[in-house]
């Protein structure tokens, strides 16, 4: 007998990535601000490291089924202190294919 109403959602299919995120300028990396964030979007970002004075790489994630955190991503964009935020890549140097 199966339990109704009540839906298990797989842990790979949950979302979490390590991306890299920009602020708006004008925008310090403030609590108040990162949890303005976590609260709009529905997500939990963990601080990993600062790249720059305003590029950091953060863990998010989120409850809901949405592998690769496409829509999480999207959630996270919409918010006007966000200049960009994207999966963090391995980039390679100009000219060379991986």
């Amino acid at each position: 007998m199966a339990c109704g109403g009540r839906q298990t959602v797989a842990a790979s299919d949950r979302c979490r990535e390590q991306i890299v995120l920009s602020l708006s300028p004008g925008v310090s990396r403030t609590d108040r601000v990162i949890e303005g964030l976590e609260k709009t979007a529905g997500v939990s970002l963990e601080y990993l490291r600062s790249v720059s004075p305003n590029l950091f790489v953060y863990t998010l994630s989120s409850k809901a089924r949405d592998p690769g955190c496409s829509r999480a991503l999207a959630r996270l964009r919409e918010d006007s202190h966000v200049r960009f935020a994207e999966p963090d890549a391995r980039r390679a140097p100009h000219g060379f294919s991986r």
